[in-house]
């Protein structure tokens, strides 16, 4: 039961489209990892997405819903993104502001990220090594 509450358990579930669950399941059924490394990845992912909601309520709630939906993929370490540069000209911004929003926006994702593994542990000890575990899990082939 611990394993279970530290890995989520007693969280509220989130409908999710019929379509992309039928395309997670028959991808899953081809993934060879094992089932327990299959949720763990599947709770970290959801994890990581959970917290980008937060953030995205976060940046709404001050009026900037606009800037997070531009910066959210420089976050999220998409590829293929246009420069600082670039992107700045898009928003009115310089290309060092644009920098320092998407660095304060990574610390941002950083601090609700330690809150959300914080709710899943039993000591604030534990959360850099859970941490540290999320990003194996994630970082995983």
């Amino acid at each position: 039961r611990d394993h279970a509450r530290k890995r989520g358990g007693g969280a509220t579930l989130i409908a999710v489209d019929a379509l992309a669950a039928e395309e997670k399941f028959a991808a899953e059924l081809a993934d060879l990892r094992t089932p327990e490394a299959q949720f763990e990845r599947s709770w970290a992912f959801a994890l990581l997405e959970r917290v980008f909601t937060r953030l995205g309520v976060d940046y709404a709630r001050a009026g900037r819903a606009a800037l997070y939906e531009r910066l959210r993929p420089y976050v999220a370490g998409t590829t293929g993104q246009p420069g600082h540069a670039a992107l700045g000209a898009d928003l009115g911004m310089s290309a060092n502001a644009v920098g320092v929003a998407v660095h304060r926006m990574r610390q941002r994702y950083g601090e609700l990220l330690r809150e959300e593994i914080a709710q899943t542990v039993a000591t604030p000890e534990e959360v850099e090594s859970e941490l540290a575990h999320l990003l194996k899990v994630v970082a995983a082939p």
